[in-house]
């Protein structure tokens, strides 16, 4: 059945008087090894929006079913009311959206997971401002899903046999955040503040009770950031953007360290290397390149991960051979995934 015949039923079963716009959009992958392991992932979020009569809007969406398996994502739904006071919102939110909103200076870094992918949380967020002042508030949850104020775990690789090992096994905390900048004629000035009981489990980001405060001043293809976290030495940064042709540039000089991109792109052929290094003087350097014909791209690195990846509009076909995460072995794998 087509997307706008189900959204068209969904809305008709609902009462007259809360009948609002549906959406609906989700996916389903299926991916295959070597081995001949079979993982099947599927995803349907429901979206709905209402404007009230006072002017404000009502959003809600949620997720009938979640292509992760993860604790942290059986409970994901979310519902904001908008207006000219800001935004509110309740259910799943960033875990450090208030933080990042006044650490202008990127002085903590965005919270990640084992995965390098943001991580949620349920709770409450505020976002409001006027005239260039922006304040955004946030209560984070201590409760997650199934697991109330109970230990769950946390993974981060596989073993030699492709079995998941478990990092850590932690307990679901809550939070307190806010976060102001204000923007005075292109110079941002910013403050923020997290709880003692901050998220502890992730491995970046927002950590540990903590506040941080900085400005931020960008001009031409330059940006300056100066800031300090608590009980920390002041940091600054700076990032120079270039781009001439099909060759783009972009170096970041930051205390104890650097970050440089060079990317080149001509004639479906992209080259990129990056090149890192960390205050505890660790060097990473990183090549990537990738040719797209049509409707397929190429891509290899030098981590040995090499894809061929067939765009077939709402269907994607990908076949990919990489390192598994314990780095013990290569994996070849073909996923067919559909998207509406």
């Amino acid at each position: 059945m087509k997307k706008s015949l189900i959204a068209l039923a969904v809305a008709a079963a609902l009462p007259v008087a809360a009948q609002a716009d549906v959406t609906l959009s989700g996916s389903v992958a299926v991916k295959v090894t070597e081995e001949s392991k079979v993982d099947t992932d599927a995803s349907l979020v429901v979206s709905i929006e209402e404007q009230l009569a006072n002017g404000m809007t009502a959003k809600a969406n949620f997720q009938v079913m979640s292509s992760n398996s993860d604790i942290e994502s059986q409970n994901n739904g979310t519902a904001s009311l908008s207006g000219d006071f800001g935004t509110l919102t309740a259910g799943t939110i960033d875990s450090d959206a208030a933080f990042q909103a006044g650490d202008v200076a990127d002085i903590i870094g965005n919270t990640e997971n084992v995965d390098d992918e943001d991580t949620e949380v349920q709770g409450f967020h505020l976002s409001t401002g006027v005239a260039g002042l922006n304040l955004q508030l946030q209560r984070n949850a201590s409760t997650r899903a199934n697991a109330l104020n109970t230990a769950y775990v946390v993974t981060d690789a596989e073993d030699a046999n492709g079995n998941t090992a478990s990092s850590a096994s932690v307990s679901p905390v809550d939070s307190t955040q806010f976060g102001v900048s204000y923007n005075l004629n292109g110079l941002m000035v910013g403050a923020s503040y997290a709880s003692e009981d901050a998220d502890k489990h992730y491995s970046t980001g927002v950590t540990k009770a903590t506040s941080a405060y900085g400005m931020s001043y960008s001009f031409g293809d330059m940006t300056v950031r100066v800031g300090k976290q608590e009980e920390n030495k002041a940091q600054a940064k700076v990032t120079y953007v270039a781009s001439m042709d099909a060759f783009t540039v972009e170096a970041t000089a930051k205390t104890g360290g650097y970050d440089i991109v060079g990317t080149y792109n001509l004639d479906g052929v992209v080259l990129k290397a990056t090149a890192e290094k960390t205050s505890n003087l660790k060097k990473d350097v990183l090549l990537e390149a990738s040719y797209t014909t049509g409707e397929l791209t190429f891509t290899a690195d030098s981590e040995d991960k090499m894809t061929a990846a067939l765009d077939m509009g709402n269907a994607d076909l990908t076949l990919e051979r990489e390192n598994n995460s314990a780095k013990t072995k290569k994996v070849t794998s073909l996923t067919y995934k559909v998207s509406f």
